[in-house]
């Protein structure tokens, strides 16, 4: 009898502040358990977040993927009618990802980047100075940064233990706009070498 009951939007208090807790503890980021928003998976937080993006100005209507990615993303824009441009970052590493990446934000019509960190499929990893170029350039052309985190802390180069250095690498290091997209159903549910 309580198929017409949903819970509240805002999720539960005690789980916002697990999620700030673990964003603290693995990514070295203090986030307002207000700020973590529960979500039926990644798919749902991204296509929300997507609309929340493509509609906060009217003059920045178009996605930016930094690729290779997770095609699914590119068709909940198709579904929801928001422009997107992409380009494959295998070229574009380094000193060359700025260049890159203003070449598409100096058109004005960039409202959010995407990209995830480890990617999947290739597990390449954003390095700090990548991820401090992204940021730096999210603030200076006032874009949000979506950050899939969906294989968080897959990078095994380094060991990493709660609320000690080095965390996993973040964009939140470097601007204040940004969401990070964090998928507890795979950091519980790794298979194999995962």
């Amino acid at each position: 009898g309580i198929a017409h009951s949903y819970p509240d939007i805002q999720g539960l208090p005690a789980l916002k502040e697990a999620a700030s807790e673990f964003v603290k503890a693995f990514i070295g980021v203090d986030i307002s358990p207000e700020g973590c928003v529960p979500v039926c998976g990644s798919m749902q937080g991204t296509f929300a977040s997507f609309l929340t993006c493509s509609q906060a100005d009217k003059k920045k209507d178009t996605v930016l993927f930094i690729d290779p990615g997770f095609p699914v993303q590119k068709m909940q824009l198709q579904v929801q009618g928001t422009k997107y441009e992409t380009f494959d970052v295998y070229n574009f590493r380094g000193e060359k990802l700025g260049p890159k990446l203003e070449s598409y934000l100096a058109n004005g019509n960039i409202c959010a980047i995407v990209y995830s960190n480890p990617n999947n499929p290739s597990w390449i990893c954003m390095t700090d100075d990548e991820l401090r170029t992204i940021g730096s350039l999210a603030t200076k052309y006032d874009c949000i940064i979506m950050e899939d985190l969906a294989y968080f802390a897959m990078d095994f180069r380094r060991d990493i233990r709660p609320f000690q250095k080095p965390y996993q690498p973040s964009v939140a290091n470097y601007t204040d706009n940004y969401i990070l997209l964090i998928s507890g159903s795979k950091a519980f549910s790794y298979a194999g070498e995962r």
